[in-house]
């Protein structure tokens, strides 16, 4: 089966963008995709392994909170407790090696790595002082990094639509029974619940919201959503 991408599609840009006009549908496209007036970080640790790990930009606090326990226990590592939230903001981290500090809250990750490195200095070995985890949770760019897929409807047949994300953008293809069709690639990224890409309108922009680690739910700027899910 040959498909032409441009004949009855929007280019597919991106993990949140849609393609949708003739004969083509999401599954769980029901789902709200409004982008969530806040967005909730949190950073978890184990004292008993020295190891830590962070929850960036969810739609509540319980969703932050788990993605640090998890990200903080993967390898096995066990008594991971959640030790810092933050609400629109920026967290750092810092620790000498003895001593693990959290920053303050603030509007930049810049300021917050250098509150770290303060707390961590004045309290500690000033010259074993190290940064740890920090984060924005509107930045999300880094957090779309990796391989997505959606199930997606043309002409009535069920294809697979599947993103590659890297520091360098975006590579999107749909999944044919007679191999993989290119469908666009660029650039892309994510803050604080929006998006930009360099496909064309209106594929360009939209909103997104994460329910979980491994699920992104995405409307572009036609109003139209999908239900993204991550690969491992």
């Amino acid at each position: 089966m040959r498909l032409n991408p441009h004949r009855k599609l929007l280019l597919i840009a991106a993990i949140p963008t849609l393609v949708i006009l003739v004969g083509l549908s999401f599954a769980d496209a029901a789902i709200s995709a409004q982008a969530p007036q806040h967005l909730y970080g949190a950073i978890a640790m184990s004292v008993s392994r020295w190891w830590n790990g962070f929850g960036n930009a969810y739609d509540s606090q319980a969703g932050a909170d788990q993605g640090a326990l998890n990200s903080c226990s993967n390898n096995g590592i066990t008594g991971c407790q959640v030790v810092a939230r933050v609400v629109d903001g920026c967290l750092a981290s810092a620790d000498d090696g003895e001593m693990y500090v959290i920053s303050d809250r603030t509007d930049s990750l810049p300021l917050a790595r250098a509150s770290a490195m303060a707390k961590c200095r004045r309290g500690g070995l000033a010259n074993r002082c190290k940064l740890g985890p920090s984060f924005c949770t509107g930045d999300d760019t880094a957090r779309f990094y990796g391989t997505w897929t959606t199930r997606v409807q043309i002409n009535g047949q069920s294809f697979t639509l599947l993103t590659q994300h890297d520091a360098q953008g975006y590579h999107n293809v749909l999944v044919t029974p007679t191999g993989n069709v290119p469908f666009g690639a660029g650039t892309f990224s994510a803050a604080f619940g929006h998006y930009q890409t360099s496909a064309p309108s209106p594929n360009d922009t939209g909103t997104y919201r994460f329910t979980d680690s491994a699920t992104a739910v995405c409307t572009n700027a036609a109003g139209i959503t999908a239900v993204w899910k991550k690969q491992h």
